[in-house]
């Protein structure tokens, strides 16, 4: 679990409990922390939690894990995270032939920005603080940190959780991810929440529907 906080706060608390309730349904859950933009800019906060994906496979052993089966969940800045840390690791290139880090098995995103070159989205000041350059000055770095530019045949089965009137990450940027996974083949569900802000499920109404979702999205595909 990688938490949000548009990559400029925020914690590994914030997921506490996703974590209680994703072990109560058997499942390990671990919840971790990145380097924030002032703290150090992209691509620490992407490096610090593969290093921390990788640290799991490592010592899967040790806390009776299967290195084989694990899924990643974040929002917001953390939506964004897991998305674009799934598909690229599952993308090989030339630069990396196994994939740019360590392979995922799915992916559980809450309103997370998948399209960071769109022009609804591009020029907000975290932007600019995670990336270390405004849009206007480095178009390719925004594509590259973009998860959707990553997706292929290869990437992860994908749950997306939206709400509908999100102020903050456009309902567009979860449509056009679902239309991308989609058109490369990939196993998707896109879960709209209706009449839903931002940051939705901290508020208790709605995350008993969330976990609904991904509990049954976790049994199909992890």
């Amino acid at each position: 679990m990688i938490h949000g906080g548009c990559w400029i706060d925020g914690g590994h608390a914030d997921y506490n409990y996703y974590g209680i309730k994703l072990a109560q349904l058997g499942y390990a859950a671990a919840t971790v922390d990145y380097r924030v933009a002032d703290q150090a800019p992209y691509p620490a906060a992407v490096d610090d939690s593969r290093n921390a994906i990788q640290w799991l496979k490592d010592h899967a052993k040790t806390y009776n894990l299967d290195p084989d089966r694990v899924a990643l969940l974040g929002g917001s800045a953390g939506g964004h995270l897991v998305e674009l840390i799934g598909y690229a690791a599952n993308t090989p290139s030339k630069q990396y032939p196994n994939g740019p880090g360590p392979k995922v098995k799915a992916v559980v995103a809450f309103y997370g920005w998948s399209d960071l070159t769109d022009p609804t989205v591009r020029d907000p000041y975290w932007n600019e603080a995670f990336l270390g350059k405004k849009y206007a000055d480095a178009p390719e770095l925004y594509k590259e940190a973009s998860p959707i530019t990553h997706v292929s045949k290869q990437s992860p089965p994908t749950i997306l959780l939206q709400g509908t009137i999100d102020a903050v990450v456009p309902m567009s940027q979860s449509v056009k991810l679902a239309e991308k996974l989609g058109a490369n083949n990939v196993p998707y569900i896109y879960v709209p929440f209706e009449g839903k802000f931002h940051a939705f499920d901290f508020f208790q109404d709605t995350t008993a529907r969330a976990l609904y979702f991904i509990e049954k999205f976790l049994a199909e595909y992890l």
